[in-house]
């Protein structure tokens, strides 16, 4: 028999709904949930002796997350699942119209179906927890709220406030929802179940009246520029790359326009679409495989850590700190510099004043956060650290002679993790004393915002300190990948290779502007110049000079035009941002101008578009698909679903293609090939996996592997 979700209680003539998903700790929307939220409606009704109703979460820290993404590809394999859809409809539409007074009491996340599941009821009182928060970020899968939520929210929030929401995924807090509505109370966690039942009551009573929005719905000339405005601007932000924005505001068009009927019919036709939609298949699969990536075993348990040792206080070291004691641990920064732990601890108070300053209880979660971080210019503490990250750099002999003291003051079961982006780890392991404790971390600036951490281990690493790292990993809020060692690892790698091919084309007589056009029309989020500038030529020239970063593209990759692009830019001076001038120009504030015409003539380049549009495209695209599939060949990655997290959270690659071997799957191996094969002129820049021509062959897939 299957467990209940929502289970009823009744408490002096109110039914008390508590919603609980069996056997997790997130609430989750599923079918059972629906089940039981139709049949509770019903007796409600029908039931003389309560008045209304509150539904609350059985869970102490989350109402309801949404819902089950597990569960869409299954409604992805249906004919139509806009008529499944149609069944969670009536059930919502069922709690809009309960007769009885339907009072939510929301402590924790309310996201997508569970601020869908609010918003039906009649009543909200949110709680004052710094986890309350609300959101419907369903089109950053690439879908739309499917529970009425493109309607309901409309009728709640002032109509462009409840357009951005839905169009960005953007959460709110507490107070922010009060001011604008969505809720009518904000109450301390230990009271919402007694004030929600007494709202009930008064509801029930005429005492009190039901959340009527204030805010008028648009029509006329003032919707017609609205929903005009919401369009162009959904155009911009996704360039016609993501299609759920479209769909959304055509449900809430279609609802303002011939209403709630209509926009509900709209909202169930949109959902089925996008379902069914490559993009939607893209950002369900990414938030499968991060999920799965979190969860890694290796059958030996993972260490405690609660204390990390940063070395190195520039940005990346900084970052870290900041990350470290966001995520409840205790961080202790070195730098030999004292104007630089200035520098840190500044760091670190912008991070937590970003993301703590509009919620609840800000001045005691930052004391508390704050409180945790340390600097020193010497190695004191460093001997109580669980974990030490070394974040100085990029140069092999300083990282060896910091690996060699670091250690002779460390705890003998302490780890010690390097966070570099392309020396091998094997080869500062030769530094350590204890090779079975040393691994890569390699996380990707600014910290504080890139979800990934490439996690390198080398032939002695042992099981525990893989796992106690992908711990830690994923307790500092990172998405762990483990790659194997080898130069450039997985990510900078084929980023690299990337960047390369954009030189290429310049070389070739491709424009600048051309070659990032090409990029961002793909939906990478910079073009390969732009990233060349951002990263600084100069760091650009010494990683492509370095035998052992380099070595892997030899004699397969016509690198030569690209190195001579870079060596040439950065005598000239031609730095990128920090220098005020790159492939591009910059002001004296470091904002981007237009393309520096001087490049062209500083590395020999005609800059007349001598390059096909579709060439630039297909170039782009494949160097970076090609290399990443070379990698697997190379048994660098663990499986296919790793190198597409790593290549869309780590380097960019297009989130609406869902990473290059999920765009293989579903354009077809074949297919891949053939375009490959077109592009590769003999010189050997385009060399087909050996893994892709037996796919290709075999009708395969690497999600199958």
């Amino acid at each position: 028999m299957t467990e209940r979700v929502v289970t009823r209680q009744d408490v002096d003539g109110v039914a008390v709904l508590t919603y609980s998903v069996p056997g997790e700790r997130m609430n989750v929307l599923n079918d059972t949930a629906f089940e039981d939220l139709d049949r509770l409606m019903d007796e409600i009704a029908a039931d003389d002796a309560v008045v209304g109703a509150v539904l609350i979460s059985g869970k102490p820290d989350n109402f309801c997350a949404g819902a089950d993404i597990r569960r869409l590809p299954l409604l992805q394999a249906l004919e139509n699942p806009a008529e499944e859809l149609g069944q969670a409809h009536v059930i919502i539409r069922k709690m809009m119209d309960l007769p009885k007074p339907l009072v939510a009491a929301v402590n924790g996340v309310a996201l997508g179906g569970g601020l869908e599941l609010a918003m039906a009821c009649h009543y909200r009182v949110a709680t004052t927890s710094d986890k309350t928060q609300f959101g419907l970020p369903e089109v950053k899968l690439g879908l739309l709220p499917g529970a009425g939520g493109t309607q309901n929210l409309i009728r709640l929030l002032p109509v462009p406030v409840a357009l951005e929401h839905l169009l960005t995924g953007k959460t709110m807090y507490p107070s922010k929802a009060k001011e604008l509505g969505l809720v009518d109370e904000v109450v301390p966690p230990n009271q919402a179940l007694r004030i929600a039942v007494a709202r009930v009551r008064q509801i029930a009573s005429g005492e009190r009246s039901r959340h009527v929005s204030p805010h008028p719905l648009p029509e006329g000339t003032e919707l017609d520029n609205l929903i005009a405005g919401a369009r162009w601007m959904a155009n911009e932000q996704t360039k016609g790359l993501w299609p759920a924005p479209g769909r959304i505001i055509d449900a809430i068009e279609t609802s303002l326009r011939e209403g709630l009927d209509a926009g509900f019919a709209k909202e169930r036709e949109g959902f089925g679409a996008l379902l069914k939609s490559a993009e939607a298949a893209a950002g369900i699969h990414l938030f499968l495989s991060s999920e799965a990536a979190k969860k890694y075993d290796t059958g030996t348990a993972a260490r405690e850590v609660r204390k990390v040792f940063v070395l190195g206080g520039g940005l990346m070291g900084a970052g870290l700190g900041a990350v470290a004691i966001d995520s409840g641990l205790d961080a202790r920064v070195r730098d030999l510099s004292e104007q630089a732990l200035v520098g840190v601890r500044q760091y670190a108070d912008r991070v937590l004043r970003k993301r703590y300053e509009k919620r609840p209880g800000f001045a005691s979660t930052y004391r508390e956060k704050f409180h945790r971080l340390s600097t020193t210019t010497d190695l004191s503490g460093v001997a109580t650290a669980d974990v030490v990250i070394e974040a100085v750099f990029e140069d092999v002999e300083l990282k060896h002679r910091v690996i060699r003291e670091t250690e002779e003051r460390m705890r003998p079961d302490a780890i010690f993790a390097s966070n570099t982006s392309a020396i091998s780890i094997t080869r500062l392991a030769e530094a350590s004393v204890r090779p079975d404790k040393f691994i890569g971390m390699h996380f990707f600036s600014p910290v504080e915002k890139m979800p990934l951490v490439e996690i390198i281990t080398h032939p002695g690493t042992s099981d525990e300190t893989l796992q106690t790292t992908l711990a830690l990993g994923t307790a500092m809020g990172k998405i762990p990948i483990v790659v194997a060692d080898s130069p450039g690892f997985y990510t900078s790698r084929v980023f690299g290779r990337w960047l390369a091919e954009g030189t290429r084309l310049l070389m070739e007589g491709a424009r600048i502007e051309e070659i990032d056009g090409a990029a961002r029309a793909l939906g990478f989020p910079v073009g390969p110049m732009t990233a060349h500038d951002e990263v600084a030529l100069d760091l650009v020239k010494k990683a492509g000079s370095d035998p052992v970063t380099s070595s892997v593209t030899a004699g397969r990759v016509d690198s030569a035009p690209s190195r001579h692009a870079v060596l040439a830019l950065v005598e000239a001076g031609h730095l990128g941002r920090k220098a005020g001038k790159g492939f591009y120009t910059y002001d004296d504030n470091g904002k981007k101008g237009g393309p520096d015409e001087r490049v062209y003539g500083i590395v020999g380049a005609s800059g007349k578009s001598e390059v096909d549009g579709k060439e630039i495209r297909d170039r782009l695209l494949y160097a970076f698909v090609t290399e990443a599939l070379l990698c697997c060949d190379e048994g660098l990655l663990r499986r296919s679903s790793d190198g597409d997290i790593g290549a869309v959270m780590g380097i960019g690659f297009p989130p609406n293609l869902g990473g290059p071997f999920f765009y293989v799957d579903r354009i077809g191996a074949a297919a891949a090939l053939a375009a490959i094969e077109q592009l590769d002129d003999g010189s050997g820049n385009f060399q087909p996996s050996s893994t892709l021509r037996e796919l290709a062959a075999s009708n395969g897939r690497f999600s199958a592997r």
